[in-house]
């Protein structure tokens, strides 16, 4: 969802991205066919501004979006 101006109040990341223990992580290795694309497609998220991610697996995340994001961009977990 974005607004108006461009920016992303919120981001649904299907099952890209999963909330464990409070903190965002990357997709479940086991049931990731394909890590680099998952990957790439984590890193297409960073061109919003993004304030929160709703995790189909784990609910909500409200810490630091981008930079999170940036980080799991370029680590595989």
């Amino acid at each position: 969802m974005t607004d108006i101006h461009g920016t992303a109040a919120s981001e649904n990341s299907a099952d890209a991205l999963i909330v464990r223990d409070g903190e965002l992580h990357g997709p479940i290795p086991a049931l990731c066919w394909n890590p680099e694309l998952a990957r790439q497609s984590i890193r297409n998220l960073t061109h919003f501004e993004i304030e929160k991610i709703i995790c189909y697996h784990g609910g909500l995340y409200e810490g630091p979006c981008n930079e999170r994001l940036t980080e799991l961009s370029l680590t595989a977990e």
